[in-house]
């Protein structure tokens, strides 16, 4: 959805997705897609947390 039309987020927020999950915006015409593995890391506990 967001690679179709990404004016649905501003630059604020595309900005602060591609800080955090290194995707989700276009980058030199191309589009970098937000990844599960991304996402997982991002999303993830500190070391030994459950």
């Amino acid at each position: 959805m967001l690679e179709t039309n990404s004016s649905l987020l501003s630059d604020a927020t595309t900005t602060a997705l591609m800080k955090i999950f290194e995707g989700g915006r276009f980058v030199e015409g191309e589009y970098l897609p937000l990844r599960n593995d991304k996402i997982k890391y991002a999303l993830r506990l500190t070391d030994g947390e459950d």
